[in-house]
């Protein structure tokens, strides 16, 4: 019973470090957590069931200081447990957490937080086959993917390319494995986004001769729902992150490139 009671009150500082008002009660829950979380076992159902609850605030609790306490305690799993058996049980529910905070979040300090948390992730957990799964499957979904339309498909197609962008530059090397995963990703969304520019232009003729030349204009005046170009207009955002992320792509494999071929000359 005491043991049972001492992880109920846990389970009460996990739930303060997300909802105190205080920054400083949040960051002295956190400590204590964490604390806890080194000295004592969970056991797996608690682990998942911790891990869940931190991911799950980390993208969708109301207040922003919240959410960054969430990310905060993210944080430190993956730099202190880099090495040891946390880190596999936690890297696929926080893999998907950031990959979702970043793609759909609305404060642009978690999105920082989380870009700059997700290459660590992958960084660290090279061992753990988890993440090495996930991103190649979530790669070869939206590849598997490339004619279908549905918003979701979309904004799964975004979110892999942002987290690309995003760890291209940090894994240096490690992310050649990467790299046929990376290109299926932009030639998926340049197809779909040429693909429906086309229709709308075509729609845009039939409807609109006087302004079928100038469908930059019209896509800057567009409000939701009014006209075909609507849903060109998304996916032309996408096709400029598509080329956006092959170009840091590209700009890093030079960088390594010329600085081997320096190394080579001394």
């Amino acid at each position: 019973m005491a043991v049972d009671s001492l992880y109920t009150l846990l389970d009460g500082i996990r739930e303060l470090m997300i909802t105190a008002q205080t920054a400083n009660m949040r960051e002295i829950c956190r400590l204590t957590w964490f604390q806890f979380l080194m000295d004592y076992p969970l056991g797996e159902r608690r682990l998942t069931n911790a891990m869940t609850f931190i991911v799950q605030n980390a993208s969708g609790y109301v207040f922003e200081s919240g959410r960054t306490s969430a990310l905060e305690i993210m944080s430190v799993i993956v730099n202190r447990f880099a090495d040891e058996v946390l880190l596999p049980n936690a890297a696929e529910p926080f893999f998907l957490g950031l990959v979702l905070v970043i793609a759909k979040g609305d404060s642009s300090k978690c999105r920082e937080m989380a870009a700059h948390l997700l290459p660590k992730l992958i960084w660290s957990a090279e061992t753990a086959s988890s993440v090495l799964v996930i991103d190649s499957e979530l790669s070869e979904k939206v590849a598997r993917a490339a004619s279908n339309k549905q918003q979701k498909m979309h904004e799964l197609r975004r979110a892999v390319l942002q987290c690309y962008g995003i760890i291209i530059e940090p894994l240096g090397d490690r992310f050649a494995k990467r790299v046929p995963a990376l290109l299926a990703v932009v030639d998926s969304a340049l197809s779909v986004s040429l693909k429906t520019w086309k229709q709308a232009e075509a729609q845009l003729n039939a409807g609109q001769q006087a302004a079928a030349g100038d469908l930059e204009k019209i896509a800057a005046n567009l409000h939701s729902g009014s006209n075909p170009h609507d849903k060109e207009l998304a996916y032309w955002e996408t096709a400029y992150m598509a080329l956006n992320t092959f170009g840091k792509y590209v700009s890093a494999s030079l960088q390594r490139a010329m600085g081997e071929a320096d190394g080579s000359r001394i």
